[in-house]
């Protein structure tokens, strides 16, 4: 009985603890993610085409160049 009752209790403390730091390593991982393309992204040229993944399989090109001119009102 008492052996059951900690097996419980420490699942009950331990679960949100390792759910937690599931939840902490996978935001690491996309912030790095999210560094690397930044920094790829500044290399670039004006011109430079990249293709990314898209989540649903598909692609998608992105061509870097200058931004439009902002229009002064």
């Amino acid at each position: 009985m008492q052996v059951e009752l900690v097996q419980v209790v420490g699942a009950v403390l331990v679960a949100p603890v390792l759910y937690l730091v599931r939840q902490c390593l996978q935001a690491w991982i996309e912030h790095q993610r999210l560094v690397r393309r930044v920094q790829m992204a500044r290399s670039l040229p004006p011109g430079s085409t990249v293709r990314e993944q898209l989540p649903d399989g598909s692609g998608i090109d992105i061509t870097f160049g200058p931004s439009a001119p902002r229009r002064e009102e």
